[in-house]
């Protein structure tokens, strides 16, 4: 190949070379960057329901304890040894008003009744022999004197009669108190109830005012309840009465209910909590009250003041102790206070500045703060 040649082959590929580069530059230097397509952030997923208002009876949940103030303590009004024991006289036996508990020995109070008896049967007729006396003397001074009043009393024998008359009533009180005597010789229980405590046996010595059994009515039972400042506020009406004397109390061990009255309150307040102490108390006409032991710890529920203007919603929607979360109408979550009301089942009751058809946010946020951007399940 001649030189020629080779040279124009050379300018060639200079030539080609050359428009592929400035065919590069032009396209590096008039090229245009495509824009980015950021995706639109629409909030986080949230579930919600319609808050609905309303008026409430509130309910106040408490626990008492049973405090059996009414023990009855039975002793016996006369000595001497025990002869014969009822057996229901037994700790934890139910006893009717009535029952013969035990008996004492009636031996001397017996011989002590004859006695009485026979000095009041003396007695009597010597008062009978000197009324016959001054009935003669009286007739023996009219039919020798008339009309005429005798010089003093003794004439008719008065100061005589009255002493008889004296020793007679002294007999009968004397016969009075022989005879009850020995009708306490057998001791009976006062009231229904259950027998807490005896201390009683066979041929055992008893003395007046030593208790022997202890007896807990049957009638009622007292149950002392601490009440809090906050829920005392839904039981008092504005003149400081109770809003109603009812109250339920549930014996939840056992699945026992009773139907209770609020009493009143008691002057002093518990030292440990600060809070005021309630008495309410069980009557009788309750079946087995007998399981109100004393001591023993119960469930009291009373119905409280009607409130206006609140919201039964779901606890799960309750943060804390007073707040709730709301996705407003941009669809952003404001965070309110709330009163709670009180909490039943699985709903709280609650008060404050929310609006009927507000949509109250129900599952959970991390993190979540006002204005954060929301969307709807």
């Amino acid at each position: 190949m001649n030189k020629k040649k080779i040279f124009l082959n050379f300018m060639i590929c200079i030539a080609i070379l050359g428009a592929g580069i400035g065919t590069m530059a032009f396209l590096i230097k008039n090229k245009k960057i495509p824009k980015q397509n950021t995706p639109e952030y629409k909030g986080i997923l949230v579930k919600t329901v319609s808050i609905k208002k309303s008026n409430y009876r509130t309910r106040i949940q408490l626990t008492g304890i049973v405090k059996n103030f009414d023990m009855v303590n039975i002793s016996s009004e006369v000595t001497g040894k025990i002869k014969q024991i009822n057996p229901k006289v037994d700790k934890g036996a139910s006893i009717s008003k009535g029952d013969l508990l035990f008996t004492i020995d009636p031996f001397n109070y017996k011989i002590a009744v004859e006695m009485a008896k026979s000095s009041y049967a003396k007695e009597k007729s010597d008062m009978e022999q000197i009324l016959s006396q001054a009935e003669n003397a009286k007739k023996e001074w009219k039919s020798f004197h008339g009309t005429k009043e005798p010089p003093n009393k003794l004439v008719y024998m008065i100061p005589q009669l009255d002493a008889a008359k004296a020793n007679l009533n002294a007999k009968k009180a004397e016969l009075r108190k022989a005879r009850n005597d020995f009708d306490k010789t057998k001791v009976y229980a006062p009231c229904d109830g259950i027998i807490s405590t005896e201390n009683v046996s066979y041929d055992f010595y008893v003395n007046p005012g030593v208790t022997l059994v202890k007896i807990i009515p049957s009638e009622r039972r007292d149950i002392i309840v601490p009440v809090p400042n906050e829920d005392l506020a839904f039981l008092i009406d504005d003149q400081g009465g109770f809003i109603t004397r009812e109250a339920s109390i549930l014996l939840s061990d056992i699945g026992q209910k009773y139907d209770a009255q609020i009493l009143r309150l008691l002057p002093e307040v518990d030292s440990k909590s600060i809070m005021y102490k309630m008495l309410i108390r069980v009557n009788k006409f309750n079946k087995n009250i007998r399981f109100l032991s004393d001591n023993i710890f119960v469930h009291v529920n009373i119905a409280g003041k009607m409130v206006s203007d609140v919201a039964k919603i779901p606890l799960e929607a309750l943060r804390g102790k007073n707040k709730i979360w709301i996705m407003d109408k941009t669809s952003k979550l404001k965070i309110k206070k709330v009163i709670l009301i009180e909490i039943t089942g699985e709903m709280a009751v609650v008060r404050g500045a929310i609006s009927d058809g507000e949509r109250l946010i129900i599952s959970h946020v991390n993190g979540a703060v006002d204005g954060m951007k929301l969307r709807e399940l």
